[in-house]
């Protein structure tokens, strides 16, 4: 799977973060617009190289995290919806559950944790990147 098919399966798509990888010693960490994040883990590219970092709606946490953005829109769909919000790097799209649907407004300020097992790397020629503390990217038709 690479960048081009992770984009297109899946409703909603998934989310995209632009940034890079910064090393400090045996640790690395992804940095891009408004969001920084621990890997631990040493991944197989340059430092600061160019890569996107891929988590789909439903694995976005809305609650303490990493990143913060203003909600613009919540779709209900019943139990469910999804949550659209507007970061420093562009659009995150989150899926709210149970009472959390009626709790989360437009307007409203978040914050939200990208676990880092539920994250996809990318490289800038949009393949994907295989880091040992990330979750490769599932066979197509898997999900």
């Amino acid at each position: 799977c690479n960048k081009f098919v992770a984009g297109f399966i899946g409703s909603p798509a998934m989310n995209f973060i632009e940034g890079h990888l910064i090393r400090a010693g045996s640790s690395v960490t992804f940095e891009g617009a408004g969001v920084r994040i621990e890997l631990g883990a040493r991944v197989a590219v340059k430092e600061n190289a160019q890569i996107t970092l891929g988590i789909r709606p439903h694995d976005v946490v809305i609650g303490p995290g990493v990143l913060r953005g203003e909600v613009l829109v919540v779709e209900q769909l019943g139990w469910d919806g999804f949550a659209h919000i507007q970061c420093e790097g562009g659009r995150i799209v989150a899926r709210v559950h149970g009472e959390m649907v009626d709790r989360v407004r437009a307007g409203d300020v978040v914050s939200m944790d990208l676990p880092v097992a539920k994250t996809y790397f990318f490289a800038s020629d949009g393949s994907t990147l295989e880091t040992p503390s990330a979750t490769p990217a599932p066979p197509l038709g898997s999900e």
